[in-house]
């Protein structure tokens, strides 16, 4: 059996084929948008998979709740609003794909650019300051008896915690 063309969950394979998406002639803003956003949540997720955290996100308010908490740790506005303004273009094409259906090809560029630098700016994250912040949010949290793998593109990642909350 062939294996998929493409690698679950692997944040250059979304924004690659949301650039293939977005000079389509019509452009598919569709499904631009649901892999702007997939390659929002899974720089997000890899970011709380990391050793120091082992967090596997599993709810759309955790990936906001947890991305609030990476934001406020820059102690520089340049990289928080750099990553707070990619995090906006992802939710915006989350929650409006079908009323974006016209959106400009310049707006659309815009926000791959965006995008496509979550993945430098949240390595640049206080990691003191997150796990701080990240108390509150301990207590929702499930801890599982025995580690998990979860495989992101290429790598693999164990976690022993999981943040999935709807409210």
């Amino acid at each position: 059996m062939a294996s998929p063309a493409y690698k679950k969950y692997d944040f250059n394979q979304f924004l690659d084929t949301a650039r293939e998406m977005n000079i389509r002639e019509p452009p598919d803003v569709v499904i631009f948008c649901e892999l702007i956003y997939g390659a929002a949540i899974t720089c997000l997720k890899k970011f709380f998979l990391r050793d120091v955290f082992k967090i596997f996100i599993t709810s759309h308010k955790a990936n906001i709740d947890l991305m609030d908490v990476v934001i406020k740790s820059f102690t520089d506005s340049t990289n928080s609003g750099k990553l707070s303004k990619a995090w906006a273009h992802a939710q915006n094409c989350h929650t409006n794909f079908y009323e974006l259906k016209n959106m400009k090809k310049k707006l659309k560029q815009n926000i791959l650019k965006s995008v496509s630098e979550m993945n430098n700016i949240i390595k640049k994250a206080d990691i003191d300051m997150i796990n701080n912040n990240l108390k509150p949010f301990l207590k929702q949290m499930e801890k599982l008896p025995t580690k998990k793998t979860v495989t992101i593109g290429n790598e693999s990642f164990e976690y022993n915690k999981t943040a999935s909350w709807y409210n």
